[in-house]
């Protein structure tokens, strides 16, 4: 404002009823004091002159609130409020998906508050899949407003052979456990007569089929799993596998 030499930035939780959140000669302001992935914060300003009068208040704006839930590992649903309020409004809203290292990869572009992610398991991340929402001004200088960050873990899933065949043919030479949201695991499988034959506390170590360094006979083998996902929940896990060659 030409002649404020004071600023006002009001907040309010509820869009009705504001508070001073700060005043300030300078023309930007950080909020420490918020739960951007919990709430909606509405905000707006004033200038005061020399002479303490105010100016009218401005446009207010509100931060992107991004929620869903995901449905086992089949797709998500997501859910967003509308930013408010450029001029011009919103030329459209870009859905991220955020991988490991941080990066925000565009995945979908629409005009709609909701998107249903029918991509939602594809492997890239072993545990959860992290979105965000960035809205795009429309018919300006492409101003942007960046959502939350909302991670949906992925539904634990283990999937075991009941066969396998280690004749060194490259097909199902290895008996191995591989899963979805696995933190740890832990392997043993035991003979009939109930001999240890092999243990493992490695995700990326199977059973060859050996014993004592020697091929192990064919027949039915019984295994005990042990997993932790990586919420920390623990769950446990027995059946039998044929070896077979």
């Amino acid at each position: 404002h030409p002649h404020a030499t004071e600023y006002e930035v009001q907040r309010s939780e509820n869009d009705t009823d504001y508070r001073v959140a700060s005043q300030t000669t300078d023309t930007f302001f950080s909020d420490n004091n918020t739960r951007p992935a919990k709430m909606v914060y509405s905000y707006r300003i004033r200038g005061m002159d020399s002479c303490g009068r105010y100016s009218s208040h401005s446009l207010k704006v509100k931060n992107i609130l991004l929620t869903g839930e995901s449905f086992g590992n089949d797709y998500s649903v997501l859910h967003w409020t509308p930013f408010e309020q450029w001029q011009q409004g919103v030329e459209e809203y870009r859905l991220q998906v955020v991988d490991s290292t941080g990066k925000a990869i565009k995945v979908a572009a629409t005009g709609k508050l909701t998107y249903r992610d029918g991509n939602y398991y594809d492997g890239a991340s072993p545990f959860e899949k992290c979105y965000r929402v960035k809205a795009v001004e429309k018919a300006g200088n492409q101003q942007a407003s960046v959502s939350n960050t909302l991670c949906l873990p992925y539904e634990t899933i283990l999937w075991i052979p009941n066969a396998f065949s280690p004749n060194r043919d490259g097909i199902n030479d290895t008996f191995e456990v591989k899963g979805i949201s696995v933190k740890e695991i832990s392997v043993t499988i035991y003979n009939r007569w109930g001999e240890k034959v092999f243990e493992s506390h490695r995700k990326d170590k199977g059973w060859d089929g050996s014993y004592k360094g020697s091929p192990a006979g064919i027949g039915v083998y019984y295994y005990y799993i042990i997993f932790k996902n990586n919420n920390g929940k623990s769950g446990t896990y027995g059946g039998m596998v044929h070896l077979m060659r």
